[in-house]
């Protein structure tokens, strides 16, 4: 209940905007449909189109910006996750398979250089396995009892 003075640094460095040669924006994918029986395992796979990924950014693409990069991309996902695969869909309907979790709290981070090309005729697949040993349902949720199913990354348009 005691109010504590502090100061903040901050250190700015500008560039004019036409000298602006990429603009990142966060990724974030998830899915909120998570219903885990009782002492089963269970995988979900979420199929996230180019449309949707292009919907879940916070940035606008620059001024004649035809191509989704992403370069860096991680997942999120509690204490029952036994396995998180990141997979690209390929607009023939084929599947690769581009990152692997298997430990919910130190998730690999995926630097992509170059980065991964997203066309408009593709896209992410998340496929996430969970081991319910418990004896209760479990579901979306943000506490640590809770699941969830959460890609993120950081992109830019060019």
């Amino acid at each position: 209940d005691e109010t504590i003075q502090g100061e903040v640094y901050l250190n700015f460095h500008t560039v004019l905007p036409q000298d602006v040669e990429h603009q990142a924006g966060i990724l974030q994918l998830g899915d909120n449909n998570i219903n885990l029986p009782p002492n089963e395992e269970t995988t979900l796979t979420e199929i996230f189109s180019s449309n949707q990924i292009m919907n879940n950014i916070n940035i606008e693409p620059l001024e004649g910006a035809t191509q989704l990069n992403i370069f860096q991309l991680f997942s999120h996902a509690h204490q029952l996750m036994t396995r998180f695969d990141i997979l690209i869909l390929h607009s023939n309907g084929e599947e690769e398979l581009i990152y692997t979790a298997l430990d919910y709290e130190h998730p690999p981070i995926l630097q992509l250089d170059p980065p991964l090309v997203l066309n408009s005729n593709q896209g992410l697949i998340a496929r996430t396995t969970w081991n319910n040993t418990t004896d209760n349902w479990v579901n979306f949720g943000l506490l640590s009892t809770d699941e969830m199913m959460i890609v993120f990354g950081l992109v830019y348009f060019e």
